[in-house]
């Protein structure tokens, strides 16, 4: 399962094709990141609704927008699929 990418764009025109708000995004544009079903990056205000209280969260500014960092995470990410799956068993 991929893990969900949420960005802003313009609304489409007849003049744009399918894929260029896509591929004409900048890191501004970003609203928010999940990896492995954890929230990471995004606009502050997003993250920090998504995140648990008090969780720390680190602030910097992308391409002139102010965006929000955490490198808390519920499950490390060097855990992989096996180690998963027996424990499931």
């Amino acid at each position: 399962m991929a893990d969900p990418v949420i960005a802003e764009f313009a609304r489409p025109t007849d003049a744009m094709i399918s894929l260029d708000p896509v591929v004409k995004a900048t890191p501004a544009d970003i609203s928010l990141v999940v990896v492995g079903g954890q929230p990471l990056y995004g606009d502050p205000a997003l993250l920090a609704r998504l995140l648990p209280a008090g969780a720390k969260l680190d602030q910097m500014t992308v391409c002139g927008a102010q965006k929000a960092f955490t490198s808390a995470r519920a499950t490390p990410l060097s855990e992989d699929k096996t180690s998963r799956a027996s424990r499931t068993r």
